[in-house]
């Protein structure tokens, strides 16, 4: 610690000598820039936020070099090189950190909590997150850690250690169920995978704090999808509900809504800070294309063309998506004189992904009615659209009618994401083959 610095929760250890400082301030955090000012005086370039610290050597080192966090995977090798056991040291960081809850925007609980410097603590101690806006992530304003393991219960078998190792392998993270929220969660489980570049620019200008902002908690909740963050093992996207009904009448988490509707209104908003943002415009534009529709009249009248914008397509269940994707490019029309025309399209770009939505409402007598049995449709892994593959990449389904019943994630495997449970169902594929009802597409790169 640094003089008299009273910081417990934003602190930082100097990898090559020991140090043990807190963080800058920032919005929603204490600070007095101790470990900045210990990187100027010694040029000591790293240091670990502690409460990313696992027993597995997962970290989150921080370079003051480039102003953000870096990968670190010698966290074992670095403890040693300066004399320090990383097993004591995380049995230090317990009389240092506060317990937290596990949500994004999580508070410290109002429990006092001092220091008692001893023998075997000089020079090290435990930190939480360095909020650099340069660097902040899916857990800005978040005091989110799992908490550690005392050495009595490490030897127990303990159910999130196949959480951990499904997050950090495939990066999957479940999303805690509010209200009837699970048709939310599952479009932000399907837009996590394909935003590829960081958004983060966003905190360098706006004016909003993180947790007021509907942008920031969005940026906040993909990143931890992603895995990002690994120690988080379910999110709580109760302010990012919040904020989205206040920003659309549509969602109200206390009624179930439709998935496809949901996708459209998040694209909406999002459209709009796209408008501010190059690299979420960039992200979403991956999205859009253009399908030109000609309909060439064979009885001597007038073709009709009609052009189309798309960010994503909804298709009529057949008995194989191909198909319900060819009737949706080759529909027929017929012309003013009632005889059929021939059809002609073409796309001006192909999108890099794709999102297919299954219909699953059925509209007859003036009203539109939601289908709840079970629907198949052969999901292939390829699909063509025009002259150009796609390769399936992730899906969605929700098997039965309440929100206990689970939701499924299909990446690389099929997985159950309900609350905290977090699972690989591996019986998934026989058993719930085709019924999968929004499925992302990735567009196949010619070698």
């Amino acid at each position: 610690m640094s003089g008299n610095c009273q910081i417990t929760n934003n602190l930082y250890f100097c990898i090559s000598c020991g140090n043990f400082a807190c963080g800058r301030a920032q919005i929603g955090f204490e600070g007095n820039g101790h470990a900045l000012e210990h990187f100027k005086k010694s040029y000591h370039y790293t240091a670990i936020h502690f409460n990313s610290l696992g027993m597995d050597g997962s970290n989150r080192t921080y370079c003051y070099l480039c102003e953000s966090f870096i990968f670190n995977d010698n966290l074992f090798r670095d403890f040693q090189t300066i004399g320090f056991d990383l097993l004591t040291t995380l049995k230090i960081r317990e009389k240092l950190i506060h317990k937290v809850s596990y949500t994004l925007n999580g508070k410290l609980l109002d429990e006092n909590f001092s220091l008692s410097p001893e023998k075997d603590t000089t020079n090290y101690s435990e930190k939480t997150k360095n909020n650099n806006c340069r660097s902040i992530s899916a857990d800005l304003n978040s005091k989110n850690i799992i908490p550690y393991e005392s050495e009595e219960k490490s030897s127990e078998v303990n159910p999130s250690d196949e959480i951990l190792k499904i997050q950090r392998e495939n990066k999957i993270v479940g999303i805690l169920n509010n209200a009837n929220s699970c048709y939310i969660s599952t479009v932000l489980h399907l837009l996590s995978n394909f935003v590829n570049e960081p958004l983060d620019s966003h905190f360098f200008t706006c004016e909003l704090l993180p947790t007021q902002c509907f942008y920031c908690q969005f940026i906040k909740i993909i990143n931890v999808l992603q895995g990002k963050s690994t120690y988080i093992d379910t999110i709580n996207i109760e302010k990012f509900l919040d904020l989205a009904e206040m920003n659309s009448p549509f969602f109200n988490r206390t009624v179930q809504g439709d998935i496809q509707e949901t996708l459209n209104k998040f694209l909406g908003l999002l459209k709009i800070y796209a408008n501010e943002n190059i690299e979420l415009h960039n992200e979403l534009d991956k999205l859009n294309f253009n399908i030109t529709k000609e309909f060439i009249a064979k009885c001597g009248h007038e073709n009709t063309e009609i052009i189309t914008s798309y960010d994503n397509i909804v298709l009529e269940y057949n008995d194989n998506i191909q198909k319900s994707i060819n009737n949706f490019l080759y529909e027929s029309k017929n012309c003013c004189c009632g005889k059929p025309t021939e059809t002609k399209i073409s796309i001006n770009v192909h999108p890099e992904y794709l999102i297919v939505t299954l219909n699953r409402c059925e509209f007859a007598d003036g009203k539109v009615t939601k289908i709840f049995d079970s629907r198949n449709c052969d999901n292939r892994e390829y699909i063509m659209l025009e002259d150009v593959k796609y390769k399936r990449i992730a899906a969605i389904l929700h098997r039965g009618t309440t929100p206990q019943c689970g939701h499924y994630v299909f990446k690389k495997n099929w997985y159950i994401l309900n609350d905290s449970r977090l699972q690989l169902a591996e019986d998934i594929p026989k058993n719930m083959q085709g019924e999968e009802y929004m499925i992302l597409y990735e567009r196949v790169k010619l070698i």
